[in-house]
């Protein structure tokens, strides 16, 4: 065999498993993992102004979630992450009234007054939107991380995290929400 080979060898292998490993870590993260928390330190945005959302919570509790994290400092995100995937996401959770989707936007201090002056004139959606100034709910909750797909997720009546993903960039997966929201939880 000639070296070429040998690193083309070495180099899928490598994908192999890393792609292997990035499958295991969302079904490792379920895995005797505590219920989320809404912690004290979100907002709830309507039109522009920032309000205690503990009502709203406490209405949404018992009920099945789709939750999405959003950057609110990229114009893109806010565009394709809650706009496009609202519409989704509305589809998803249509026939199913103990339903809800509630995207938690990361905006930091600094950039507040620039997204609520540019950026939240243009977000159109029906679910609930939680601001989040210091990425609290990702860090108390152990969700932080940089992949799309582990930053929406579906929670049970008991918020605990049934799976991940998101529909926007896995369409099959609609069909997987679809499903889990109209099925009874048994744990």
């Amino acid at each position: 065999m000639n070296n070429k080979a040998i690193v083309l060898f070495l180099v899928l292998g490598f994908i192999f498993f890393a792609c292997h490993r990035k499958n295991d870590k969302a079904s490792d993260l379920i895995i005797d993992r505590p219920a989320v928390e809404f912690n004290r330190n979100l907002k709830l945005l309507i039109s522009g102004k920032l309000y205690d959302p503990d009502s709203i919570l406490t209405q949404f509790m018992p009920k099945k979630k789709i939750i999405s994290i959003v950057d609110g400092v990229c114009m893109k995100c806010v565009i394709n992450d809650l706009n496009q995937a609202d519409m989704l996401f509305r589809e998803i959770t249509e026939e199913n009234t103990l339903a809800q989707t509630i995207y938690v936007l990361n905006v930091p201090p600094a950039d507040s007054i620039y997204f609520l002056r540019h950026f939240e004139p243009s977000i159109d959606v029906k679910g609930i939107i939680l601001w989040d100034d210091g990425y609290t709910f990702e860090n108390s909750n152990d969700l932080l991380t940089a992949d799309r797909n582990l930053r929406t997720f579906l929670l049970d009546g008991k918020n605990k995290i049934k799976f991940f993903g998101h529909p926007l960039y896995d369409p099959k997966l609609i069909e997987k929400y679809k499903d889990r929201l109209n099925t009874e939880d048994t744990d």
